[in-house]
């Protein structure tokens, strides 16, 4: 049996104790120096706010370059853009955001893109793409092809390619992106310019599946009815997920040149796409769907028949429609679903 003397035991225990008010100590200083930099910060902040502002809705030149050099400044700036950057936009200006960044903030940016500290490099990029520095693309390209470059880096360069309208943005999307999830597709898909996205259409088929999903979700959210007649080709892919976010699209755009085209999928085995038909159909509200509505109705699974009987309720006379199915229709299921909607109109 292993034995332990009293001196040793209180050894052990001023030494734990020692070292946390050590740590104690560390921590007080280390907060008071953090709040002595904040105050330095506010202090610039109070004073070139007004200077800011001056510059930006008269564009003339002030004496904000006299601060530049002090304690503080760039984080100063930085706060005081990101708060008018939420506020406003550009065109509440005479001078642009970004004219203020690129001739404030430059050096700023550079030593943190130079920083051995991640946190440091992702704080310029995520400068560089909310201010629109744009002086820096050539520069993060290399950034983005070194092996060194973190995935979320890359993924802020990108979006800051995108966002630039680089001739490079498509390609290094459709080539080498950082990740490949519909979220993030999506999120670069938003930041294109127009004739970049239409170069993804034009690649449509070429593209990696969460990329053409993403697409279509991008078409979907904008209600981009100028693409309705990609979305309609998109409706006949031997793909059920394209063809699933292709219905989405016309739900969403609310229009559909050729409607017949979509009875085809209330016969569907896949119980989802008979789901988005009856979205669709309900979107539409056009009385052609009502014979394939009805027979939803009986469907075995839920949201089926909840979407099928939603529809029906849009359609003209989709009270009457639903008090006879209540009534007379052979299927519970059926007549379930309709006295629930009749319960909610």
């Amino acid at each position: 049996m292993i034995e332990i003397s009293l001196s040793t035991v209180v050894f052990a225990i001023v030494g734990i104790l020692v070292v946390l008010f050590a740590m104690l100590i560390y921590l007080l200083i280390r907060k008071r120096l953090e709040q002595m930099k904040r105050s330095k910060v506010e202090n610039i902040k109070n004073q070139i706010q007004p200077l800011v502002y001056s510059e930006l809705t008269k564009g003339e030149v002030s004496t904000l370059s006299s601060f530049q050099h002090k304690e503080g400044f760039h984080e100063a700036l930085v706060d005081i853009l990101e708060s008018i950057e939420e506020m406003f936009d550009d065109e509440s200006f005479e001078k642009p955001i970004s004219s203020i960044a690129e001739e404030y903030l430059l050096e700023h940016i550079n030593e943190r893109l130079d920083s051995n500290r991640w946190s440091n490099r992702m704080n310029a990029l995520y400068m560089i793409k909310d201010f629109e520095v744009y002086q820096y693309l050539e520069r993060l390209l290399t950034i983005y092809k070194s092996e060194k470059t973190s995935q979320q880096e890359r993924n802020v360069i990108l979006q800051i390619l995108a966002m630039s309208g680089h001739p490079q943005a498509v390609d290094i999307l459709t080539t080498k992106p950082p990740y490949r999830s519909n979220f993030f597709f999506k999120q670069i898909v938003r930041s294109l310019p127009d004739h970049h996205f239409q170069l993804l259409l034009d690649r449509f088929h070429d593209l990696e599946k969460p990329l053409q999903v993403a697409i279509l979700s991008y078409i979907s959210e904008k209600r981009m009815l100028s693409y309705l007649s990609f979305v309609e080709d998109c409706i006949q892919s031997e793909d059920s997920e394209i063809r699933i976010n292709a219905l989405k699209a016309v739900r969403d755009i609310g229009y559909m040149k050729n409607s017949e085209a979509l009875l085809a999928f209330y016969q569907s085995e896949n119980w989802v796409e008979q789901m988005m038909f009856a979205q669709t159909a309900g979107a539409l509200g056009d009385e052609a769907f009502t014979n394939s509505l009805i027979h939803l109705l009986a469907s075995h699974q839920w949201w089926v028949r909840y979407y099928a009987g939603e529809a029906i309720t849009q359609l003209k006379n989709g009270t009457q429609i639903l008090d006879k199915i209540s009534k007379e229709h052979e299927d519970s299921f059926a007549r379930d679903m309709a006295s629930q909607w009749l319960g909610s109109v």
